[in-house]
């Protein structure tokens, strides 16, 4: 009977798991057409499909599940890709040069309050978030 409980509390933990990875919210992908309007902060992700530190904080930091909760409940995630003429583009805009490079900006004047170069452990980097929102108003 206690095999048969523990099994099913096993079970029951990593269905809640897997609910929880699949309800995270996907980041937008950045074009020139692209709209952004409500309350939350934009956080911008310039990357490249060449560049290692990139593919370092989406397979860590990236996946981290407090980390991607976080992102959901506070931002608006945008991902630029500086290799189309749109994403150079936008990185020239905000003065990208290093990649990663995470810039959050104001909903209502766009104005940059946040700016995460290279990568970041998923502690870190969620801190970093996390000061950055309480230290902003958007009024």
């Amino acid at each position: 009977m206690h095999k048969v409980c523990g099994l099913l509390w096993i079970l029951l933990l990593g269905g809640m798991s897997f609910s929880n990875a699949q309800g995270i919210v996907r980041p937008v992908q950045y074009n020139d057409s692209l709209q952004l309007s409500g309350d939350k902060a934009v956080l911008y992700e310039f990357t490249a499909s060449w560049c290692a530190p990139c593919k370092q904080m989406e397979a860590t930091t990236l996946r981290d599940s407090s980390v991607l909760t976080y992102i959901d409940s506070n931002y608006v995630w945008v991902v630029v890709d500086i290799d189309k003429p749109e994403g150079k583009k936008l990185g020239m805009q905000f003065r990208v040069n290093q990649y990663p490079t995470f810039i959050a900006t104001d909903p209502i004047s766009n104005e940059v309050f946040l700016r995460i170069i290279g990568f970041k452990p998923p502690v870190i980097f969620l801190n970093d978030l996390k000061f950055a929102i309480r230290d902003t108003r958007f009024d």
